[in-house]
């Protein structure tokens, strides 16, 4: 799928700002494993949202959570009650990366055919290295909603040495997951989309020195 650059530098600023934020209100150790009822608190908190969330059960193939949103802000996702503890962990980050990212223009009644349509778009990509040229903004919800919660879930400051010890053989894919308690395909979707991340996240830090030095002159004047 092709995303265009400033969504992705949009999507990684707010990851920034929300993992700042909860370093900021939140007590105790934030990682490696992330603190769900921690990120829950800061998206509240910063988008001003009441947000509930619940296990329930529903027969599906694919899709493992959806939101419920309300015209008084307040918002409910469910998670799939018969996922594994990784899995409605990681359902849960995605579906609260939707309610920090999406404009309404995103919001979709059909989850099931976004998420059907994701895979498709998988099987394009594996195919001819390109996938869906042209998506609709469900589905590019749908695409950077999974990368913001991945780095959320598994922080890029984690990949270089997790990295050179995967290559010497001192750990696994597994026993990384397991420390950050995340489904093992988290870890490997963060290293499938490393490039792009390492990429965006030096672009953003190379325009704050700059956003800086305006926010300096504007309050000289």
């Amino acid at each position: 799928m092709q995303i265009d650059n400033p969504k992705l530098c949009a999507t990684y600023r707010k990851v920034q700002l929300v993992r700042e934020h909860m370093g900021q209100v939140c007590l105790g150790k934030h990682e490696p494993a992330l603190r769900i009822m921690n990120l829950h608190h800061v998206i509240q908190d910063m988008y001003g949202l009441q947000i509930e969330m619940r296990e329930v059960d529903f027969p599906a193939v694919h899709l493992k959570g959806k939101i419920e949103r309300y015209s008084d802000k307040r918002a409910r996702i469910l998670v799939r009650a018969s996922l594994s503890d990784a899995e409605k962990r990681s359902t849960a980050v995605k579906e609260l990366c939707h309610l920090m990212l999406d404009q309404e223009e995103d919001w979709s009644p059909r989850g099931t055919d976004t998420i059907d349509e994701l895979m498709l778009d998988a099987s394009l990509l594996a195919s001819n290295g390109v996938g869906n040229a042209n998506p609709s903004a469900p589905l590019m919800s749908e695409a950077l909603a999974i990368l913001a919660g991945t780095e959320l879930m598994y922080p890029g400051e984690y990949h270089d040495g997790d990295l050179a010890r995967l290559k010497e053989n001192l750990t696994t894919i597994s026993a990384i997951a397991l420390q950050h308690d995340v489904p093992p395909y988290i870890i490997q979707h963060a290293y499938t989309n490393k490039e792009v991340r390492d990429r965006v996240c030096a672009q953003i830090a190379a325009e704050m020195p700059a956003a800086a030095n305006d926010d300096a002159k504007r309050s000289s004047m």
